[in-house]
């Protein structure tokens, strides 16, 4: 493991390792108290560094914010833009396969879940609270993160769906993000989903990832193909 030629206040030498371990700890503490609410004392000691570590990697909390969120979106939307790649190259001058648009937003989204942190539950609850505490900086790098996946996926929706009007894509694309991050929080907390459990409603079974993906393309392309009112 390369190390950081940066003594910590022991006199140990601080490591890449460190890294990790702070953008895991403030991951998991941002997910459950917030980010105003999570301290950098209470990230430091939850990953176990001096206090002055933070510092050293990230500069300041807000820092160590924008790390947390670039680690887990950019490759995300990486994969994406490679999956729409190939799609497009394949179509060539023929409409998109509207399905495998849904496969290339959603796939790389759900298969996340499987790797890092907690199967990657803290993230996507992390995720939530975006939109509940407003943040400038992480506001702007979610922004800039997504501003060419978005791009990419209204030119592909249209192309897959014709008849869809323009001014229509960005509701269709918030329904389609909401209920992909409500369903996947539900799965991920199945076994404890006190809704799944309901006296009286039908037992819904458990899924796998990849019945979870196909029910949701099912669902979003229904709802793209919709017409509005």
């Amino acid at each position: 493991m390369k190390t950081v030629p940066q003594p910590t206040s022991h006199g140990s030498p601080v490591t890449e390792d460190t890294r990790a371990a702070l953008m895991d700890a403030a991951e998991r503490l941002f997910a459950e108290n917030g980010l105003e609410g999570a301290s950098v004392r209470e990230i430091t000691k939850t990953a176990r560094a001096n206090l002055g570590a933070v510092n050293y990697h990230f500069g300041t909390k807000d820092g160590l914010i924008l790390a947390v969120f670039s680690r887990r979106l950019k490759p995300i939307n990486e994969r994406r833009v490679a999956m729409l790649d190939a799609l497009e190259a394949k179509a060539a001058d023929r409409p998109l396969p509207l399905e495998k648009v849904l496969d290339a937003f959603l796939r790389p989204m759900i298969e996340q879940q499987g790797t890092g942190l907690e199967d990657g539950q803290a993230f996507t609850r992390l995720m939530s609270r975006v939109f509940q505490e407003p943040n400038p900086q992480v506001a702007q790098l979610v922004c800039e993160q997504f501003g060419t996946i978005v791009k990419r996926i209204n030119t592909a929706l249209l192309k897959a769906v014709p008849t869809l009007p323009p001014d229509e894509v960005f509701w269709r694309i918030s329904f389609l993000f909401g209920s992909a991050h409500h369903a996947i929080d539900a799965w991920s907390r199945f076994d404890t989903n006190p809704f799944a459990r309901i006296p009286g409603a039908p037992v819904p079974r458990a899924l796998d990832r990849e019945a979870l993906l196909q029910r949701l393309i099912a669902y979003a392309a229904a709802g793209i193909r919709g017409t509005s009112t």
